[in-house]
């Protein structure tokens, strides 16, 4: 897929995961967060949409797209181990698996991740259910 097929509204620059203006679906791939689409507007970033993929038996590959209604309100966008980590003024957090409240958080081994907040607490986090362990 490329971005041309994409309605981009007045974005900057759009982008996916790769950074990249186009995209191969790898079949063998567990990295479902890296299906989206990216944009940058006025310095911030935000999330596009999600691509949609089919396999048809006489056409092939069949890709779509649908278009998302977030807004662009984070300061970075980064891959971080198949999941899309993110900035929002200081703070870090993963789309769609934490909340954006983090001073620092790690990779998620096992659907935990290390974090501190900002007040200093640490503990771990649930990919699955965003529940805190605390030390």
């Amino acid at each position: 897929m490329h971005l041309a097929s994409i309605p981009t509204g007045k974005a900057d620059k759009v982008f996916f995961s790769n950074h990249r203006d186009h995209y191969v679906k790898n079949i063998e791939s567990k990295c479902r967060d890296l299906e989206s689409v990216y944009y940058q507007k006025e310095g911030k970033y935000g999330v596009l949409g999600k691509i949609t993929y089919k396999w048809d038996k006489k056409i092939g590959d069949i890709y779509g797209f649908k278009i998302g209604s977030g807004q662009a309100k984070y300061d970075a966008l980064h891959v971080v181990d198949c999941l899309i980590k993110v900035e929002k003024d200081g703070l870090v957090g993963y789309l769609g698996h934490t909340d954006v409240k983090y001073k620092d958080i790690g990779i998620f081994v096992d659907g935990l991740a290390r974090f501190t907040l900002p007040d200093g607490r640490s503990g771990y986090v649930a990919s699955r259910d965003k529940r805190e362990f605390y030390d």
